[in-house]
């Protein structure tokens, strides 16, 4: 068994490496392989157990939090977290002391307004990304800027009128995903795209779009599913693995021509939502698309398999599928499906940690260190102001602390 699947990985593979070489127009268009994943994995269950290394809050006099949405490391440890509402990154070294603050709101040099990403270049410029006007801005060690470059999101030169979803860079490419609008057909339509673009700016490939007419009515679970941050990732060789059915367990993925190369599909029972769970995701839905309170939302009752989309360094894509927080057992931060570039399911991860599945965020900064963000629903309702929200979560504390944590393997 354990050699076909070694074969059918081989095979996988190879349908994407095939897809990126120059076809014959004569020939006919390759077809994506689909691939049907085990329910038991390979190599069995795993559990990473989390000790903490530090933490940092507001309490502290020599810097403030807002909302922070995303985190990175240098070669050297230190910590760099992105706050979107004070549009600064905070930096900490390796044992948790506070070092400086990066950037800050504005729209000059090494400047952004509203930021949604960050990562660290080998060479220790501070990348960041802001979703409107969409564009990625350098800054070094100092703060001093470095270069910033503008996307081309109509893929002609034009203006570049969109909102950035996610961005990440590899090799030299950016990726991104966004949303526009556009009159199509004497009606306005809200077009959701993935591309990836040259170091300039420009766009080189268009992976897959989608297109709302406005005034239907909306899906939180599949109009930006594949879009949003966790929606897709890349890996070293330009493969995009992507979210983009939705509802069931699979992920779509694509060479770095953007043809469709392989499809992973695993079994999964999907989750009975319940109503606080739905009407919570209306509310977000609402205020951060701009929905109108009259207009119809369609609000499944199943949640999506899905949940996020990972490439890790060394290639394996670690996929996280929905969990209903009630099931996770205490002391359960999140339960991952690993599988290999090709699809097939190696390990179960489970990441244990005393925090609450429901109400922090985290982020990977390396195989070997997590950082978590305690209270982050709660800052995020304040963040995009809701009263309903904060209503219901009125047991919830308004502190945010940010933990990071070594990852090990418990024997």
């Amino acid at each position: 068994m354990k050699g076909r699947h070694q074969l059918c990985s081989l095979c996988i593979l190879s349908a994407c490496l095939l897809s990126q070489a120059p076809s014959d127009a004569n020939q006919p268009e390759a077809v994506p392989s689909r691939v049907k994943c085990s329910s038991s994995p390979t190599e069995g269950f795993v559990v990473l157990e989390l000790e903490e290394l530090w933490y940092a809050d507001s309490e502290d006099e020599e810097y403030l939090f807002g909302l922070i949405v995303d985190a990175a490391a240098d070669q050297d440890g230190n910590v760099y977290l992105l706050d979107r509402q004070l549009a600064d990154a905070k930096v900490f070294s390796a044992d948790g002391q506070y070092l400086k603050t990066l950037s800050r709101r504005g729209e000059g040099p090494g400047e952004t307004q509203q930021p949604r990403g960050l990562s660290i270049s080998d060479d220790g410029v501070v990348e960041i990304f802001q979703d409107f006007p969409p564009k990625y801005v350098w800054i070094d060690q100092i703060g001093r800027p470095v270069e910033s470059v503008q996307l081309d999101l109509h893929g002609s030169g034009g203006p570049a009128v969109g909102n950035l979803r996610w961005a990440v860079v590899k090799n030299g490419r950016f990726f991104a995903s966004w949303s526009v609008l556009r009159l199509m057909h004497d009606k306005m339509h809200e077009v959701s795209i993935l591309a990836s673009f040259d170091s300039k700016g420009q766009q080189l490939v268009q992976y897959y779009t989608d297109t709302r007419p406005i005034g239907s009515a909306p899906n939180p679970d599949c109009d930006y599913l594949s879009f949003r941050p966790g929606g897709w990732d890349v890996d070293s060789a330009g493969r995009v693995y992507a979210l983009r059915e939705c509802g069931p367990y699979a992920v779509t993925v694509y060479d770095s021509t953007g043809s469709e190369c392989a499809a992973f599909e695993c079994e999964h029972q999907r989750r009975r939502r319940s109503e606080e769970e739905l009407r919570r995701i209306e509310i977000i839905y609402r205020k951060t698309e701009g929905i109108p309170r009259n207009a119809d939302v369609r609000m499944n009752p199943d949640a999506p398999a899905l949940v996020s989309v990972r490439v890790a360094g060394n290639g394996e894509v670690w996929i996280l599928p929905d969990q209903d927080p009630a099931d996770q057992a205490r002391g359960v931060l999140a339960t991952y499906d690993i599988l290999t570039p090709a699809g097939d399911l190696v390990r179960k991860v489970q990441v244990a940690g005393d925090r609450d599945y429901s109400r922090d965020s985290w982020h990977w900064i390396s195989s070997e260190r997590l950082i978590v963000v305690r209270g982050y629903r709660t800052m995020y309702a304040s963040y995009i102001a809701s009263t309903e929200l904060q209503t219901m979560d009125e047991s919830a504390t308004d502190d945010m602390e940010i933990v990071c944590y070594s990852v090990r393997e418990n024997p």
